[in-house]
């Protein structure tokens, strides 16, 4: 048991500044992806648990929202014809009809 709690202790680490921005950069897109995100960057593993706790704490949200592929808008309705958000859509339908307007 005692050697269970040794090991716990030393696998966990400090957060850092780099690591906070890093948690509120990717936040829009859920804790798991933070995790490896953190991971990717810093070169530090943290649990899940541990990236939930940590968003709590600096008042972070890791609610999961939609990102437009063409902008990359964050937390905007995507089209379901288009995939894209309602300015890219709008873009879109107007380029087409200038295509259209030039093949006349």
């Amino acid at each position: 048991m005692a050697r269970e709690t040794d090991r716990e202790e030393a696998e966990m680490s400090w957060w850092t500044e780099e690591q906070d921005d890093v948690l509120r950069e990717v936040s829009f897109r859920g804790a798991a992806f933070a995790a490896a995100e953190i991971e990717r960057r810093c070169g530090v593993r943290h649990s899940v648990r541990a990236v939930e706790m940590r968003a709590s704490r600096i008042h972070c949200s890791l609610a999961v929202q939609t990102v437009c592929p063409s902008c990359g808008a964050v937390g905007v309705k995507i089209n379901r014809q288009t995939g894209m958000c309602r300015r890219c859509t709008e873009e879109y339908h107007l380029a087409q009809e200038r295509a259209f307007n030039e093949q006349l």
